[in-house]
């Protein structure tokens, strides 16, 4: 499908439905690709494909944090700002599945410096500029054919009279790769509503950047040739039970399959 310039601008100000062509894939298991597994892939194939095959590594300690600031910041956003921060990051790691990886934070102590980690961040959190969000935390989930599911959840959505922009918070500074995250949000976003978004977000609480990257057809027909790739291969070394190529880099330190990873290894040795 390609759309110009101009009849891009126009669906965005008239409004109009917009859909996006999803291809055949190619047949195999049942598959689910997350916004996260979809980063993993294109950054190391064969660790991407241990996710599909059911390894996991451990939650990293970071990741733990990462996550508990997320809560934090969704509780701000839904009920306003929190008193008892202390009290309610405990409420969120006991009525979440933080809870159950409370084991990879380490011993009561290292738990202790975690949540307070977290509620550094929250505060940090609190004096950022922050935008209007018409929608939280917005799950999508679509039947995208052949026994394949796209799945992603937003941190926040704007509506502004110049269109709908997608807000991802980040703990830590705007990685390369944040950019492949958010385009995969806005394809979902397109694919359910059928309509474009006008921009996609990212700002970071650590630092206080934030980063806008518009969003095109283009872009959004990439990344739909990026999931057809990543079903394909994985489909394919499924069947053959093979290994996919692999990627070295910081990534490597919480892989599952680290152990049978020679340059993995090395990167981790480096990298400490």
């Amino acid at each position: 499908m390609v759309v110009g310039v101009r009849a891009h601008s126009l669906l965005r100000r008239l409004r109009l439905p917009l859909m996006i062509e999803l291809p055949s894939f190619t047949p195999g298991p049942p598959i689910a690709i997350s916004a996260s597994s979809f980063q993993k892939f294109l950054r190391c194939p064969d660790q991407g494909l241990s996710h599909f095959r059911g390894i996991y590594g451990q939650t990293s300690r970071d990741g733990w944090i990462g996550q508990l600031v997320h809560r934090l910041i969704a509780r701000d956003l839904t009920d306003g700002p929190i008193d008892d921060i202390e009290l309610v990051a405990r409420i969120e790691i006991g009525s979440t599945n933080l809870n159950f990886d409370l084991a990879a934070i380490g011993r009561p102590s290292d738990i202790r410096r975690a949540i307070a980690e977290a509620v550094e961040v929250y505060v940090q959190f609190r004096h950022l500029p922050r935008p209007e969000l018409s929608e939280i935390e917005v799950s999508i989930v679509h039947d995208a054919g052949g026994d394949v599911t796209l799945k992603g959840r937003m941190d926040g959505v704007q509506v502004t009279s110049d269109g709908v922009s997608i807000v991802d918070w980040k703990k830590g500074p705007i990685r390369p790769e944040t950019r492949h995250q958010l385009t995969f949000y806005g394809l979902l976003w397109v694919l359910e509503r059928q309509a474009l978004p006008n921009d996609l977000q990212a700002i970071s609480i650590q630092t206080g950047e934030r980063a806008s990257f518009p969003v095109s057809i283009a872009d959004l027909e990439r990344t739909v040739e990026l999931v057809a790739g990543l079903v394909h291969d994985v489909r394919s070394a499924l069947l053959v039970d093979r290994q996919l190529s692999r990627e070295p880099g910081p990534w490597c330190r919480f892989c599952p399959i680290l152990d049978g990873c020679g340059e993995g290894q090395e990167t981790v040795s480096l990298l400490a």
